[in-house]
């Protein structure tokens, strides 16, 4: 679902049909910088590459094994029934405030598939950090977030013959 273009740059799949990001106008601020990474699919899934280590904490959106399919609340705020408080922007918010107070984190964050599927149906945040004279203490520990819109997770979809979908190949 992802394309990586010549300079490893994120290009959305010509295909598909794309539009601005929920929550975002094509017009305004740092809502619209990431609309190009959101697009709607054929069954009406809005799909969002998330960074599983964000620009802030040095990640790259350049670098294909940093990237996961995910809808838009997995990743960020948005408004109504949808949201996720506990989203991508939550648990790295915790890291990047830790750092700003001098510690040393170790931050982990990994993709759950279902049954062979290519998108992740969540994600598993694990962070633990060191304060300036050593002493350990845990961020988080198995903090999840769910791949989920609508109330349907991306990452456990079916067709209508009641094949899993995505599979790799497909």
């Amino acid at each position: 679902m992802l394309n990586l273009i010549n300079n490893g740059q994120y290009s959305p799949d010509p295909v598909q049909a794309f539009q601005t990001a929920p929550g975002g106008d094509q017009n305004t601020g740092p809502r619209n910088r990431n609309s190009a990474d959101c697009r709607r699919n054929k069954q009406g899934w809005v799909e969002y590459a998330c960074h599983l280590l964000s620009r802030e904490l040095s990640g790259s959106g350049r670098d294909g094994a940093n990237l996961s399919t995910c809808t838009r609340p997995a990743n960020a705020m948005v408004r109504g029934t949808d949201r996720i408080e506990k989203n991508f922007r939550y648990y790295e918010k915790q890291v990047r405030n830790a750092v700003k107070q001098g510690q040393v984190v170790q931050y982990s964050v990994e993709p759950n598939y279902t049954g062979g599927r290519v998108v992740a149906s969540s994600w598993t945040f694990n962070a633990r950090a060191w304060d300036g004279n050593g002493n350990p203490h845990v961020l988080f520990s198995g903090g999840t977030v769910r791949n989920e819109l609508g109330g349907k997770n991306l990452g456990e979809q079916f067709t209508k013959k009641g094949t899993p979908v995505p599979l790799p190949g497909s």
